[in-house]
């Protein structure tokens, strides 16, 4: 073995060690927050130790709601847009899945059309129809 394959070696054990450590940490940090919500369902009236950030609930929209929300928030977007234009414009940001299932719903409906499939870390477009602007 080289110098610098023992170098190489040794850069590369380093970095795993630092994904290991981070990897541990968010899960850590996951049971946490857990643990958390599990306390304040069992305890409503009992305050968080001091110091732990208040989990967050997300809120759970009935059927179609997000839908009917997105079709609200078009005319505030540009004709062509990705989730990235339309996140931002959300009181109460929806999951990922209900968000695309949504604008999927809307593709069907003809609100809307794929204007180019996301590929890697290029989100995908969408392109408002004449319709949406009729209704």
């Amino acid at each position: 073995m080289t110098r610098d394959e023992y170098e190489a070696h040794r850069r590369r054990l380093a970095d795993e060690l630092r994904a290991a450590i981070e990897l541990a940490e968010e899960g850590h940090r996951a049971r946490m927050q857990a643990l958390d919500l599990a306390w304040q369902a069992a305890a409503p009236g009992v305050p968080l130790p001091a110091g732990t950030p208040k989990p967050v609930a997300k809120r759970h929209r009935r059927p179609g709601e997000l839908t009917a929300e997105i079709r609200g928030l078009l005319p505030r977007l540009p004709q062509v847009f990705s989730k990235e234009d339309l996140l931002p414009l959300f009181a109460e940001p929806p999951e990922r899945a209900s968000l695309f299932r949504a604008l999927q719903e809307l593709i069907w409906d003809g609100f809307l059309r794929q204007e180019q499939r996301g590929r890697g870390r290029n989100a995908t477009t969408y392109r408002q129809t004449p319709r949406t602007q009729s209704t």
